[in-house]
C-alpha cells in the first residue's frame, strides 16, 4: 500500500531545498542553511519499509566525513564562497553519515 503522506513532506522538501541552494549561492547564507536544516528534519520524517533500510556501517560514516571535510578545506584554502555546487556536495556527504 502507498502512503501518500511521503508524497506530501516531498514537495516542501524541494522547495526547501531549492530555496536554500538558490540562497545560499545567491542570497543570505544564513536564510539558506536556515532552509536547508528545516529540509533535512523534514527528510528525516520520511517512512520507508524494511526492505528500504541499509545497514550503516562505520565506513560510510567515515567517508561522509571526508567529503564534507575536504569541501570545507577546499573553500578555505581558495577563499571561494559556498555555492550550489557545494551545498549538494554537502548533501552527498550528509546522506552517507545517515
Amino acid at each position: 500500500m502507498f502512503d501518500y503522506k511521503n508524497i506530501i513532506l516531498f514537495l516542501p522538501i524541494f522547495a526547501l531545498f531549492l530555496g536554500a541552494t538558490v540562497e545560499i549561492s545567491e542570497g543570505s547564507i544564513f536564510l539558506g542553511i536556515l532552509l536547508f536544516i528545516i529540509a533535512i528534519i523534514l527528510i528525516s520524517r520520511i517512512k520507508v519499509g524494511k526492505s528500504y533500510v541499509i545497514k550503516q556501517s562505520k565506513l560510510h560514516m567515515f567517508v561522509g566525513a571526508l567529503i564534507v571535510a575536504s569541501d570545507i578545506a577546499y573553500n578555505i584554502l581558495t577563499h571561494s564562497e559556498l555555492g550550489t555546487l557545494d551545498t549538494m556536495t554537502f548533501l552527498l556527504g550528509i546522506a552517507h553519515r545517515l
